[in-house]
């Protein structure tokens, strides 16, 4: 077989390597074929990219290949294709990865430019995943968009890392004799990898690159989404080397919807000189963030100055020594002015509008403080904003509710996530310093696994209105889901102290007891829930989990049977009755009540992987739920001490793969500590 494969690769179609059987070739370059298989024992559609066999042999390709199956391992995030594992059989090398559906960013423009916002949101996803990878002193260097991915739902992934290389993140700190391993060239002289079109100036001339490489190409990415062609489009090589080294992009042919701040990060991003060029992925992130929902203009770009403190600080004492106390006064007094202006009643600015004021009024009482009812709720809001268009609290308000139906059970669709982002950004555009719609954006984030991107959003938030009772609770969900009880429970009792009708504090509360071993405890805070509101169904799917980790199955059962058939067709709850039908040992049912439908919705929102692995660990298919599991730990599920003692993973805790699993997230909590 090996001399076979070592003459035919594309012969490996239909053959096994290990437990995978080889089903089509997707793609194939210069550093290995990339087919799409199967995997026998996980029941699942891999992605194993292998290194030709004439190459085998060569110690520099092979040390490649070998690498990126290091970067690989060491990336978690969203937006990065996962590693899954390595394998060598016969003569074969191979990396087993996510399988992504969906067409690539290339496919997306080949026909035409894309809509700005559009291009914008892909930006921003693209960005989040260098930024990851930087932050672990990881460079890509083949960014194009052959290489980004857009599966359904918008979600972005980046894929091959096959030429990243390792950049010293601190070379005072470094050990050197790791940094002579890490920063030496991974090419022979006078061999360029990477895509001509994409390759900054240092890289085209073959000098040293760093992470402001990856800047430039996403620059010629992002230049490529607007405009429908590469910035030094050229007839031949040659002419782009040359037009990367001596000529500037053509503005003119950015859409005129083009907001200013993304052609000046354009700019700044397309910089020839690498000094000069934005230095932090980071920063593009923030101004397309920014970007989306503001004015177009027409302007051609200026340099865009870095989004840090300490450039904020020297503008402000410019500001000082130019327009004096007089002016720098007034703009202190205006920046303060927030913290006496009238508000509303959960501390968000009001509308000119007292009608509309009254209706946004009404939609919190079937809130979180009153009966649950969400689409009353909305309704409220819709006729708030049909009062004044540009409220931005009911507009942040109107976001939270397109994204609701996902955080209570009620829809799979993730493409509600960016329905509800694009109204923060309204919102936003609106009143820059909305408060609410940094609290949803929050939200969205977290529930999308985007948990590096939360803080931020939360500090704005409560930096804009501190008794925030929807940021607060969101802040709850992050210390719970960082495996921080302490301050997840802090949270809780804050919430209740402020607003003892605040129900989500109590189930919540509920769920950090069960997860710390105190179920009589849970099961007593969703009783509280459901004496307020006996239909509310987060606290009865809550109650039965409580009850079936006490082991109190049979009162498990009597509590699900309060349900009625519209919460029967609820996502949580139908989770919840899976895992008791499992205990109870009614294991076809259980799996049935698992179909696609549920394990759509258990994926895409970062509460629903380890519930699912609750359900098969139980039934005794430790593979299924393990790939669960991992999934819920990419996801950014930290709690590391609730998967430890977690009464439903018995049957897991003697594979290696849980361990390994455990380790991985004590380690990235080690590594937050340390930050």
């Amino acid at each position: 077989m090996r001399e076979k494969v070592a003459q035919h690769p594309a012969s490996l179609i239909g053959q096994r390597i290990g437990t995978y059987t080889i089903l089509s070739l997707l793609g194939a370059g210069g550093m290995g074929e990339v087919y799409r298989a199967h995997d026998e024992k996980l029941q699942r559609d891999v992605a194993i990219k292998i290194l030709p066999p004439k190459f085998t042999a060569d110690p520099d390709r092979a040390a490649r290949f070998e690498r990126e199956a290091r970067v690989l391992a060491t990336l978690n995030h969203p937006s990065i294709a996962a590693i899954y594992g390595y394998v060598e059989f016969g003569g074969v090398r191979g990396l087993v990865l996510e399988l992504v559906e969906g067409p690539t960013l290339l496919d997306r423009i080949a026909s035409s430019p894309l809509p700005v916002p559009e291009a914008l949101a892909i930006g921003i996803q693209v960005a989040e995943a260098l930024e990851a990878a930087h932050e672990k002193g990881i460079i890509h260097r083949d960014l194009k968009p052959a290489n980004i991915k857009v599966a359904p739902g918008g979600r972005v992934k980046v894929l091959d890392f096959g030429l990243a290389t390792t950049f010293d993140v601190d070379p005072i700190r470094s050990d050197r004799s790791d940094a002579a391993t890490m920063t030496a060239s991974p090419t022979h002289a006078g061999l360029i990898l990477g895509t001509v079109a994409y390759m900054s100036p240092e890289q085209t001339r073959g000098g040293p690159v760093d992470k402001r490489t990856d800047i430039w190409a996403f620059g010629c990415v992002l230049y490529e989404m607007l405009t429908g062609r590469t910035p030094f489009f050229s007839a031949t090589a040659s002419d782009v080397m040359a037009g990367i080294l001596e000529r500037e992009p053509n503005w003119d042919t950015l859409p005129p919807k083009t907001p200013p701040r993304v052609r000046q990060l354009l700019g700044r991003c397309l910089e020839k000189d690498p000094r000069k060029r934005l230095r932090d992925i980071g920063d593009a992130r923030l101004e397309l963030t920014d970007a989306i929902g503001a004015p177009a203009s027409s302007h051609r770009p200026t340099r865009v100055r870095p989004r840090r403190l300490a450039w904020k600080f020297v503008a402000f004492a410019t500001a000082v020594l130019i327009l004096g106390a007089a002016v720098v006064w007034s703009g202190i007094a205006r920046y303060f002015s927030a913290t006496t202006e009238h508000r509303l009643s959960d501390g968000n600015r009001p509308s000119p509008n007292t009608e509309a004021n009254a209706y946004y009024e009404r939609a919190l009482l079937f809130g979180g403080a009153g009966t649950a009812d969400p689409d009353q709720a909305q309704r409220m809001i819709e006729r708030a904003l049909a009062l004044d268009s540009t409220f931005a609290g009911a507009r942040a308000e109107n976001a939270f509710y397109q994204v609701a139906p996902i955080l209570n059970g009620r829809s799979n669709d993730a493409g509600l996530f960016y329905k509800a982002e694009s109204e923060v950004r309204q919102a936003l555009h609106d009143d820059p310093r909305c408060g609410r719609a940094h609290s949803v954006l929050a939200l969205i984030y977290l529930l999308q696994g985007r948990k590096e991107l939360v803080p931020g959003e939360l500090d704005l938030a409560l930096k804009e209105n501190p008794d925030d009772i929807t940021a607060h609770s969101w802040l709850l969900s992050y210390h719970r889901f960082n495996g921080d009880y302490t301050r997840a429970r802090e949270e809780a009792d804050w919430l209740i102290r402020r607003l003892p009708t605040y129900w989500p504090a109590y189930l919540d509360r509920g769920e950090l007891l069960r997860e710390q071993g105190d179920t009589a405890g849970a099961i007593r805070e969703q009783q509280r829930v459901l004496e307020q509101d006996p239909r509310n169904g987060d606290a009865l799917a809550s109650l039965v989990r409580a009850h079936i980790a006490a082991a109190e199955l049979r009162k498990a059962r009597q509590a699900l049977e309060q349900a009625d058939a519209q919460q029967f067709q609820n996502y949580e709850v139908r989770l919840v009755r899976a895992l008791l039908l499992a205990r109870e040992g009614n294991r076809n049912e259980a799996i049935q009540e698992m179909d696609s439908g549920l394990q759509t919705y258990a994926g895409i929102q970062i509460f629903g992987p380890a519930a699912v692995a609750d359900v098969y660990a139980v039934l005794g298919d430790a593979d299924t739920a393990l790939q669960w599991l991992d999934r819920a730990v990419r996801m950014g599920d930290d709690r590391e001490e609730y998967l430890r003692r977690n009464p439903l993973f018995t049957n897991l805790r003697s594979h290696p793969r849980f361990q390994q699993i455990l380790d991985a997230v004590a380690y990235r909590r080690q590594q937050r500590a340390a930050r």
